[in-house]
C-alpha cells in the first residue's frame, strides 16, 4: 500500500509539472498570435491600397506562400445555438408549402452563410507543399 501511495504521488506530481508546462506554454502561444493579429492587420493596411488590389497570393523567400482573402470573398465559420436552430426552423416551416429535410438543411446553411460573410481580410500562410488551392 505504501509503494502504491508513493507511484500515486509521483504520478500526480509530474501531471502537475506538465499542466504548469503547458500553461506556460499556451500562454506564450496566446501572446504570439495577439502579435501575429497585429502583423496581420498591419499587412492588410498595406493590401486596401490600390497598388496591391490584384494581389491574392505572396509569395515569400523561404517557399512559402501567404493566401489572400478579400473582405466579403469568403466566409466565417459557423455553429448554431439551440436558438438560433429553432428560429430557422420555424421560418424555414412558416414559408415552405412543401418542406423537405434536405431543403431545410439547405436554407439553414444558406441563411447562416449570409450572415457569416467577412468583413476583413484573411491571410493564411502555407508551408512549401501545402496546396494552396485546396483552401
Amino acid at each position: 500500500m505504501e509503494q502504491a501511495k508513493q507511484e500515486l504521488k509521483t504520478s500526480v506530481r509530474r501531471f502537475r509539472d506538465l499542466d504548469d508546462e503547458i500553461r506556460v506554454i499556451n500562454k506564450r502561444v496566446f501572446d504570439l498570435r495577439e502579435k501575429r493579429k497585429i502583423a496581420e492587420m498591419e499587412i492588410a493596411d498595406y493590401l486596401k491600397s490600390s497598388h496591391f488590389s490584384q494581389h491574392n497570393v505572396m509569395e515569400l523567400e523561404d517557399g512559402s506562400r501567404i493566401k489572400i482573402q478579400r473582405p466579403q470573398t469568403w466566409s466565417k465559420g459557423w455553429s448554431l445555438s439551440k436558438k438560433d436552430l429553432s428560429s430557422y426552423v420555424a421560418n424555414y416551416f412558416a414559408t415552405t408549402r412543401s418542406p423537405t429535410a434536405d431543403d431545410c438543411f439547405k436554407y439553414i446553411v444558406q441563411e447562416e452563410k449570409s450572415r457569416s460573410i467577412a468583413n476583413e481580410f484573411k491571410l493564411t500562410r502555407f508551408i512549401r507543399d501545402e496546396n494552396i488551392e485546396n483552401e
